[in-house]
């Protein structure tokens, strides 16, 4: 019999090898078709939103392809001008164009016989898109300023953060680079839509940082925890990697508190982030949780409180007071 849970766990601890963390149930079921995908040779098209780690699923695919063997090579379409994408992509002879003082061997050169990875493609103007849709039905490129032209055997694999299909409909994008593209569609959701992985990331953040930083963080808070899991994280993983990062770095205790990411999360409210996300909860919120909870955790030794959160023992009263804190 077909053990579905078995195979979602199987998956993780693959998707694990590159860094992506995941026990969500609805989408390992959108990753059963990662094998299936990884197998051919077919292209696709990874969408999400930034953060969301669509660079690691085309490292996973390219590492569980027949062409794991060749090289991977990635061109983020959004970093480079026109110009420089073109030379990027295709290559150029030297003196092709003003500051080609050298030739250079183009990415789909470089990559044949693996995989060629572009990165937001949907920055990518008209007429590259014409020439890329070219590259891919005749398999051969030239670069500018050569007369040659080199075969192709490669796969393509490309990732963005816009609409596709919208832009084809306002013409920004080529409907015939399009459907080249996206023989198979792989969606990454946005971390606020998997808040029970946000556990298992900070788990494996720590792990990566307590090296790092030479730290020996064990855990973190419920408050902590739970402000996580309400915050509507617009940097996705990115973002949640970048606050355990900070948090380690600076921080001094074996458990990461609140206030050791309040200056982060008060950074971007202050930057009028998020001001309308129904799930952000108030500053006072969370230092009423977290003063709740230390009191609960010491059985409320108001002397070992005020020094665990570094407040003097009538400021904690006060703050007792303020928020109407009371022992259960």
């Amino acid at each position: 019999m077909y053990n579905l849970k078995k195979r979602y766990d199987k998956l993780s601890d693959l998707l694990k090898e590159e860094g992506f963390i995941t026990e969500d149930h609805s989408l390992l079921r959108q990753f059963l078709v990662i094998d299936k995908i990884s197998s051919s040779d077919i292209s696709v098209v990874i969408t999400g939103a930034s953060g969301t780690g669509k660079n690691l699923i085309a490292k996973y695919i390219h590492k569980h392809s027949s062409r794991n063997d060749k090289a991977l090579i990635t061109v983020d379409v959004s970093c480079l001008s026109s110009q420089l994408i073109e030379s990027e992509l295709f290559g150029h002879e030297k003196g092709a164009f003003t500051g080609a003082v050298n030739s250079h061997t183009g990415a789909f050169e470089r990559s044949n016989g693996g995989t060629l990875f572009l990165d937001e493609i949907g920055d990518l103007n008209l007429n590259l898109q014409k020439k890329l849709l070219s590259a891919i039905e005749t398999k051969t490129i030239r670069k500018l300023g050569g007369e040659k032209e080199i075969k192709l055997d490669l796969r393509i694999i490309a990732a963005t953060n816009k609409n596709l299909k919208k832009m084809v409909q306002r013409r920004k994008f080529r409907r015939d680079l399009f459907f080249r593209l996206q023989e198979a569609a792989i969606h990454l959701p946005k971390l606020q839509q998997r808040p029970d992985d946000i556990p298992l990331l900070v788990d494996y953040f720590i792990h990566i940082y307590n090296k790092k930083y030479k730290k020996q963080v064990t855990a973190m808070s419920d408050a902590t925890i739970s402000y996580m899991k309400n915050y509507s994280w617009p940097g996705n993983v990115r973002e949640l990697k970048n606050v355990i990062k900070s948090a380690i770095a600076v921080g001094a205790r074996d458990t990461i508190w609140v206030e050791d990411i309040l200056l982060y999360f008060a950074k971007k409210n202050d930057g009028g982030e998020n001001k309308n996300s129904p799930n952000l909860i108030s500053l006072d919120e969370i230092q009423k949780k977290h003063i709740t909870d230390v009191l609960n955790h010491l059985g409320w030794n108001k002397s070992q409180s005020a020094k665990l959160l570094a407040v003097s023992r009538p400021r904690l009263n006060r703050l007792i007071k303020k928020y109407s804190i009371k022992m259960v």
